[in-house]
């Protein structure tokens, strides 16, 4: 009897452990927050440092590595409306990125409110990048020409 109880207990802690070890991150508690482009300029301070996601029109280009609000945020260079990415500090490195260009994405990563990219021209930038993903429209079909990649 006390054997059977033992094993049990030891079968109930490996399960709890196993659960436990293999919770996705956010369930984990190194929570990724949904925050829009607009939260992370308005209150930079807000969320320095802090695991985010956002969606946004992306530009992968020399010195320009970005995501903005809009398209034409992008097109007219006003890129204080815009975080740098920086995708050196990405997991799976810059290459993965260049399908992303010239359209909206989801992007995880860290928030730096003091990194403003290349220049100072950037507000924050998100680094450490975990996830990106071509970002498709309500319909399905993908958000601009480019085709999507993903992590």
């Amino acid at each position: 009897m006390k054997l059977a109880l033992v094993v049990f207990l030891v079968l109930a802690l490996v399960v709890t452990i196993g659960v436990a070890v293999a919770r996705p991150p956010e369930a984990a508690g190194d929570e990724v927050e949904w925050v829009s482009l607009i939260q992370l300029i308005a209150n930079p301070r807000e969320f320095d440092g802090k695991a985010v996601r956002i969606i946004g029109y992306a530009r992968i280009e020399f010195e320009g590595t970005a995501i903005y609000m809009h398209e034409a945020d992008s097109k007219y260079a006003i890129s204080k409306n815009a975080v740098w990415l920086d995708t050196l500090s990405a997991d799976d490195g810059t290459e993965s990125f260049r399908s992303l260009d010239r359209q909206y994405a989801l992007v995880e990563g860290t928030f730096s409110a003091q990194d403003n990219g290349h220049g100072g021209a950037f507000s924050g930038a998100i680094t450490h990048v975990t996830r990106h993903i071509a970002w498709s429209t309500m319909d399905g079909r993908e958000a601009s020409h480019a085709g999507s990649t993903g992590k």
